[in-house]
């Protein structure tokens, strides 16, 4: 093999070169700008979740420091495998309006923070699938931070990824120690029962109980404990006045055998061998191919869909919860029974499914009503108002029911010989959520159950959104 001969150059040529190599490398390299993306204004990502509700959130230059403020545009980019969707609105701006798929923004040129809000467009479909990307007028980025639109969606529509995320989290749920219980899940049906005589239920006559907000912050206990195992699960609901055939299989919530009352789940389903002291998951029915509850006599239905019959009733809460508790709610449990025919109903998990379509349709009537007001001094959104003034009252409305009290389980239990404010001796401990209300250090009341959009306030915004129903009340396709 001959080797390629390589001509030196003279010495003073390599001078020459060496010489400028170095004053070209003591010049100050030209830095890249660069800026920052915070959601909820936090540096922490674990926050990253938003749905239809505008959160704020800022972004603010890095580098390099500019003479004058930078211009930027804020805009969404969705990733390959998602479907999310984000919009903006300026902070000067009334959130009510709706949001813009994009937004020009003028970065400090101290670097000081620039505020914005973000709220959500389209529902994800995967984890962390939607990016907010700050470019410049030329399209260079110069920021990016990814988050999710996280709703809550009709069992029927979930994705194979998204089902399977949420069984593995609700069996490890299911096993978790619990706070006055060997597991949460004791704790969660036990305390269901037990609160039956604190006015969960009617059951002290018509139009006395906390019905619907109560159960509200019962999801919301349970989702957010669903989120700790998986922050990308959210509690999906049955829509029980039309057909579930998905939900209704062995693949994901169970079928029944014919002539038999135990459910039956496939070998790979993370719920199989669900049980309660030994004995297996039993239901009566099943309704893979038709309704639970028909929609021809509810007028429930009616606010579900917007339709203009819906206006009864002047829209006042006391005349609607009996409504939705006894023909709605109600109906769905006997059309299934089993498990889900008793007090202790939440240890059939098909509980939280059917609870959440109930919700649902409180926020449906909410929304056609525009009955979002939630200072505790709103009849029309919320009664009784204020809070439990003591035992001369109607023993009907006892401490929990009034709009600032303390609901059981989460509130201190009461002291004294006000046989109406005694509460059952144990509580829970509500589980937080980064920058979003709720935490331990302050248990749900009705009234804080009330703007779960935070419509009229959005630090009352619980983080809790439907794919059908918007921020602004619009009806909305999946």
């Amino acid at each position: 093999m001959i080797a390629a001969k390589v001509a030196r150059p003279p010495v003073a040529h390599c001078m020459i070169v060496f010489v400028a190599l170095m004053l070209f490398s003591s010049c100050p390299a030209r830095s890249q700008t660069s800026a920052e993306i915070q959601i909820r204004q936090t540096a922490s990502t674990s926050d990253d979740f938003v749905c239809w509700t505008p959160v704020k959130s800022r972004i603010r230059l890095l580098a390099p420091p500019a003479d004058a403020g930078l211009k930027v545009v804020l805009r969404t980019i969705t990733s390959t495998t998602g479907s999310g969707a984000v919009g903006f609105l300026p902070v000067d701006s009334d959130v009510l309006t709706s949001p813009a798929a994009q937004l020009q923004i003028e970065l400090k040129k101290d670097g000081r923070w620039t505020d914005f809000y973000v709220a959500g467009l389209k529902a994800s479909s995967a984890s962390k699938d939607v990016s907010i990307r700050a470019e410049l007028a030329d399209g260079t980025p110069v920021a990016t931070n990814s988050l999710m639109v996280r709703v809550r969606k009709n069992a029927e529509t979930l994705t194979l990824p998204e089902r399977t995320a949420f069984l593995r989290a609700l069996a490890t749920w299911k096993s978790r120690p619990g706070q006055a219980r060997p597991t949460r899940f004791e704790d969660f049906y036990t305390a269901h029962a037990d609160a039956f005589d604190l006015g969960i239920h009617s059951s002290f006559g018509a139009n006395v109980s906390n019905f619907l907000p109560w159960h509200r912050a019962f999801l919301l206990n349970f989702e957010r404990e669903l989120q700790e195992i998986d922050p990308t699960v959210s509690l999906p609901y049955w829509k029980f006045d039309a057909p579930a055939p998905k939900l209704f299989s062995d693949d994901f919530f169970g079928s029944l055998p014919d002539g038999s009352t135990e459910v039956q789940f496939g070998p790979i389903n993370p719920l199989r061998g669900w049980s309660k002291n030994g004995q297996s998951l039993r239901r009566f029915k099943v309704f893979p191919t038709k309704a639970a509850v028909s929609s021809n006599n509810l007028d429930v239905i009616l606010c579900l869909s917007h339709d203009p019959s819906c206006q009864n009733a002047q829209g006042l809460y006391r005349a609607t919860t009996d409504s939705f508790e006894l023909n709605y709610h109600n109906n769905a449990h006997a059309a299934v029974l089993g498990w889900l025919g008793g007090a202790d109903s939440p240890s059939d998990p098909l509980f939280f499914l059917l609870h959440a379509n109930v919700d649902r349709g409180w926020a449906h009537w909410q929304a056609a009503y525009n009955r979002f007001k939630s200072d505790g001094i709103d009849a029309a959104s919320y009664a009784p108002v204020g809070s439990y003034p003591g035992s001369a009252v109607n023993p009907r409305f006892r401490k929990g029911l009034y709009a600032l009290d303390e609901m059981w389980p989460w509130g201190k239990p009461a002291a004294g010989n006000d046989q109406q404010a005694k509460w059952l001796p144990y509580s829970f401990v509500f589980p937080a959520s980064e920058s979003l209300p709720l935490t331990p250090d302050l248990p749900p009341i009705p009234a804080k159950m009330v703007d779960y959009l935070g419509v009229s306030n959005l630090e009352n915004a619980l983080g809790v959104c439907y794919d059908d129903i918007g921020f602004h009340g619009e009806v909305l396709g999946h």
